[in-house]
């Protein structure tokens, strides 16, 4: 192990080893090996949680704006529709 290079913070905890083996007929880094190791900290499962919170708290908004957009072009759909009819007469 002649050479090394040294990846700091690809990613936070984890430790990235790449195995530069080269037989002696390949002139290009094909062969070459790499292994990651994370090392899961005590915060994951509170990560976790936080997510799904935030992921159900935005559906819940999407789906409130999407049955207000809903009710509004139904209530803008009757008037246009009373609105012909009153004109027909």
């Amino acid at each position: 192990t002649l050479y090394y290079t040294s990846f700091s913070g690809v990613i936070p905890n984890s430790q990235l080893i790449i195995v530069p083996y080269q037989p002696p007929s390949v002139f290009d880094p094909s062969t070459w090996s790499l292994e990651l190791f994370i090392h899961p900290g005590d915060w994951i499962p509170w990560v976790l949680l936080v997510l799904i919170i935030s992921t159900i708290v935005m559906a819940i908004i999407v789906v409130i704006l999407n049955w207000m957009e809903k009710r509004e072009d139904e209530l803008e759909r009757k008037k246009a529709s009373h609105m012909i009819h009153f004109g027909a007469l």
